[in-house]
């Protein structure tokens, strides 16, 4: 019997969705901040990320139970109106910086090592273009394309461990502490919207079938990037080393160039390359889908698939901005900061007004 689809995500799509935004995080320029602020340690910080956005993510998940909402809808019906949008609107911000920020580094990445001829603004365009059309699916097609799409990561991420597995060396990973356990937490705390998604995906709750299957899907997915996360970067530490790794650009890149099967079979890099161009303009869809969705509910509207076009400009215009990698790496430094402010601080926000809403009415 023909089932008909109800256009909302179960565990699996979902689950594969958190896993491929979270665990693509170790193939960009996010191995780079972690290395300069945990040295040897810097492994060891995604850790410490998924501890902390955890705490946010309980009290929101009760919030979520009790009203049967969304983020979105639990900022509006807790704190009102202006309030309300004013939340919504920073969400929109720190997604939109984030994902235009995200999305230049990644193309810097393939124009330095790949395609330095190219004009980088001609790569952006057809970059996001391609995100866009993906994007202009929907949800359902971005969640089903990651079920799909996330074993293709997940294999290629196995292969590419045994074929560097020579170059392996464990004592690189110590001391363990590396800068000291209060560094590491501190980092862990100010650096924590890394894995931002595990909160902001809450806006996609009306998305999903359940309560259910979304706790389900968020702790499964939190629990599997974060250790696919730690090991990414700790394959890094052991075999480039510190701190020669802290000089070396797209750690990720330099050892897809490293892999070989014995001495006949090199430069797979190449092979590398092109699943994680596929993967990551997945991974951009999901993101643009998601930042436009914010937007619309700044405005308050209900048919936002529209807006795609004119936010995938701007994300454009405004990601050719900066200069260089070194600006663009100090601008998304700020961003995750402020960013890990208000992730950390409006779950709970929405908590305490829920109790003092919930002690009035007695």
């Amino acid at each position: 019997m023909l089932k008909i689809s109800d256009g909302k995500l179960g565990v699996r799509e979902f689950t594969a969705l958190i896993i491929l935004t979270l665990c693509f995080k170790g193939t960009d320029t996010t191995p780079d901040l972690l290395i300069h602020v945990g040295g040897n340690a810097f492994w060891m910080l995604p850790v410490f990320f998924a501890f902390f956005i955890l705490v946010p993510l309980l009290l929101l998940l009760p919030l979520m139970k009790k009203h049967n909402q969304g983020l979105v809808e639990l900022i509006f019906g807790l704190a009102g109106n202006k309030i309300g949008v004013f939340l919504c609107f920073l969400f929109f911000l720190a997604s939109f910086s984030s994902t235009t920020l995200n999305s230049r580094s990644y193309i810097d990445i393939i124009n330095t090592m790949y395609y330095p001829i190219t004009p980088l603004a001609f790569q952006f365009f057809i970059f996001l273009l391609v995100c866009y059309f993906i994007a202009r699916r929907g949800f359902e097609t971005i969640g089903r394309g990651a079920s799909i799409m996330v074993w293709y990561l997940l294999v290629s991420g196995v292969i590419l461990i045994f074929v560097v597995w020579k170059n392996v060396d464990w004592l690189k990973l110590f001391p363990l502490a590396g800068p000291g356990v209060k560094q590491l937490v501190w980092h862990g705390a100010s650096y924590s919207s890394i894995f931002a998604e595990m909160v902001v995906f809450a806006a996609f709750f009306p998305f999903i079938r359940s309560y259910r299957d979304y706790r389900k899907a968020s702790f499964i997915g939190l629990g599997f990037s974060m250790v696919w996360v730690v090991i990414q970067c700790a394959l890094y530490a052991m075999v480039f080393d510190f701190p020669a790794v802290e000089y070396l650009n797209y750690p990720y890149h330099q050892l897809t160039r490293v892999a070989s099967v014995g001495g006949i079979i090199s430069h797979l890099e190449s092979i590398f390359l092109g699943f994680w161009v596929i993967l990551s303009t997945l991974h951009f869809s999901a993101l643009l889908y998601l930042t436009t969705y914010l937007f619309s509910q700044v405005l308050r509207l209900k048919d936002f698939e529209g807006l795609l076009l004119p936010m995938t400009g701007l994300v454009l215009f405004i990601g050719l901005i900066p200069d260089n990698i070194i600006t663009l790496s100090q601008t998304r430094k700020i961003l995750i900061h402020a960013s890990s402010i208000l992730i950390l601080t409006v779950p709970f926000l929405l908590w305490l007004l829920d109790r003092w809403k919930g002690s009035s009415k007695q």
